[in-house]
């Protein structure tokens, strides 16, 4: 299963190899009147065998999943839509942005749990939803910076690890959580532009 974003038409579609043979069909149109969904799109496989696919939509500014059930039809659904931000920038100059959640989404299923980091950017936080499918549960696991590019996250046990860049300082971060804890977040390379891809 491979998902991506169609420029063509703004949509999510997927392609699919059975043996010899690939199929490819499209997953979500979109909204507006120049749609453009499917973006930052990451796959993984659910307890049942079948695919769920995390991305963003870009004229809505949500994180959306989209889960194909055994029978083959495709479900669709809006997981975390974020809240506008306001506040001041470096000059005490009045500034807002927009709800917009969901870019670098990064899925991972563990049995029936699914586990989606992303980056809220009105908010400029590393953000993580976890839990069986329609119960997720929200946790913001670092607000110090503008933060939360490239999440990559890894499960072992009962540890939830989360690399990720700090885009204001472009250093590369971890975040980790033992058990139901909360995440203590490391510094691994304060170089030059580190942690980005």
């Amino acid at each position: 299963w491979i998902a991506y974003a169609s420029q063509s038409n703004g949509a999510l579609k997927v392609a699919k190899r059975e043996r010899e043979t690939w199929t490819t069909e499209i997953i979500d149109v979109g909204s507006g009147l120049e749609p453009k969904t499917g973006l930052w799109t990451s796959t993984a496989i659910n307890a049942d065998g079948e695919p769920v696919i995390a991305y963003h939509d870009a004229v809505s500014g949500t994180l959306k999943v989209a889960t194909r059930a055994q029978d083959g039809t495709w479900a669709t659904d809006t997981v975390f839509e974020g809240s506008d931000w306001s506040g001041t920038n470096e000059a005490g100059e009045a500034i807002e942005r927009k709800a917009n959640v969901g870019e670098f989404a990064r899925l991972v299923i563990n049995g029936n749990t699914q586990y989606i980091a992303f980056y809220d950017k009105a908010q400029q936080t590393l953000n993580l939803l976890e839990g069986p499918s329609g119960a997720l549960v929200h946790t913001v696991v670092d607000d110090s910076a503008n933060v939360g590019a490239w999440p990559s996250v890894t499960l072992a046990n009962d540890t939830v690890t989360i690399a990720y860049q700090n885009i204001s300082t472009q250093d590369l971060m971890l975040a980790t959580r033992n058990g139901g804890g909360s995440f203590s977040i490391d510094t691994l390379d304060d170089g030059e532009y580190a942690g980005a891809d």
